[in-house]
């Protein structure tokens, strides 16, 4: 019940969706969505990406040129912030203890394995269980070669090609979002993240089939474990109250006459409850970008 959490490793660095590859598709994972004469275009992102996966998707990179503003989750500026991490580390470090004592000796016997073998520091040891499910699996990609991905890649080009850039939710949001992870118990929570970096399957490269052919397969069915009841208060918080948050903001761009790009991460694109969900009941039709 617990695996969905590992997923939430992503809105750190903030979450899962297309990459690019060699071969051509058809479609990719960008939409617009139009209401009344007026639109706008949503876009997945994920925040690494393999060098060999790159450019971009023609998509993208279509309807980047195409945008006057880009709204991404958060104004990426604020991770550049010193008083960013000064509240990341008041957020998770642990006081008094370190995280190993927090853990079973069965699954830190098991997790102090996998640090050595993926070179973890054990400056993270100082840290919780919340923050190690999310930077743990980030390390072990950066350690195959991924790097920065599409949010910060466009963030980037948009930064140097003076485009205006609005974040849909702050820095402090977000983080009080993810603090939501320290409410399961750490041995559980890291137990689960053990399990899902030794799984055959962890990999991006499952999404990045998928998803890049604009397909939703793989995240409806990482989605399909939110329904219990033990996962309900976690997909409210991390997914449906921000999904709904960010609505009226979007429908604001759309209405306004600055054409604009949005993007966000993969798991609020999906499901009953996703951004693309939620702007059709608002009246909006929703097709892929061309």
């Amino acid at each position: 019940m617990l695996a969905v959490m590992i997923k939430f490793r992503v809105y750190v660095y903030l979450l899962i969706i297309v990459l690019a590859s060699n071969t051509i598709f058809a479609k990719s994972s960008v939409w617009v969505a139009e209401k009344n004469g007026h639109s706008i275009i949503i876009a997945g992102s994920v925040h690494l990406v393999h060098p060999s996966q790159l450019p971009l998707p023609p998509e993208y990179l279509k309807a980047f040129a195409f945008s006057k503003r880009v709204v991404f989750e958060i104004d990426l500026s604020e991770m550049n912030q010193g008083t960013s991490l000064a509240k990341m580390i008041q957020t998770f470090k642990l006081r008094g203890t370190t995280l190993d004592k927090t853990l079973s000796p069965e699954v830190w016997q098991e997790l102090n394995a996998v640090m050595k073998q993926y070179h973890v520091p054990h400056a993270l040891l100082a840290y919780d269980a919340a923050f190690m499910s999310f930077s743990l699996p980030l390390i072990i990609w950066q350690n195959q070669g991924y790097r920065e991905g599409i949010d910060k890649l466009l963030y980037d080009k948009a930064k140097l090609e003076n485009k205006e850039i609005i974040g849909l939710e702050t820095f402090d949001e977000q983080l009080k979002a993810l603090a939501i992870l320290q409410e399961i118990d750490p041995t559980l929570l890291m137990q689960e993240t053990l399990r899902e970096i030794k799984n055959p399957q962890f990999s991006l490269d499952a999404l990045i089939k998928d998803l890049y052919q604009g397909q939703q397969t793989v995240l409806n069915e990482q989605l399909a474990i939110y329904n219990t009841k033990e996962m309900e208060p976690f997909y409210q918080v991390l997914l449906v109250s921000r999904n709904k948050a960010w609505i009226p903001k979007i429908d604001q761009f759309a209405k306004d006459s600055v054409k604009t790009m949005v993007i966000v991460g993969a798991m609020h694109l999906v499901g009953n409850d996703s951004v693309l969900q939620l702007l059709k009941a608002q009246g909006y039709k929703i097709r892929y970008y061309e």
